[in-house]
């Protein structure tokens, strides 16, 4: 696994399953736990809230299987980043409204 980085500095990971070729569940776990094991208390938490995400969706939709769902991801992100952007103006005329 390694890591680039962009021209604004940012760090771009890359993942060490190549996303074509179905990952070895045994050998990931396994990966993935040596690699959290170097993680501190506020990333792990990251980590938690991202998985805890991901139990909800399957609550909600079942186990997430990419190469069956029909589902247009970027129309997804699209619809959430709006919905983010609502978000924050209703946040933000609530806070003012509040401030008197």
């Amino acid at each position: 696994m390694g890591d680039s980085t962009t021209t604004d500095g940012h760090v771009r990971a890359e993942t060490t399953v190549c996303a074509s070729v179905p990952a070895d569940r045994a050998h990931l776990l396994a990966d993935m736990l040596g690699r959290l094991a170097a993680l501190n208390v506020d990333e792990l938490l990251a980590i938690d809230y991202l998985v805890a995400k991901l139990e909800a969706g399957r609550r909600k939709h079942g186990p997430l299987e990419l190469d069956t769902d029909s589902r247009d991801w970027f129309e997804e992100a699209a619809q959430e980043s709006a919905d983010r952007e609502h978000y924050k103006a209703f946040a933000a005329i609530q806070k003012k409204r509040r401030a008197g």
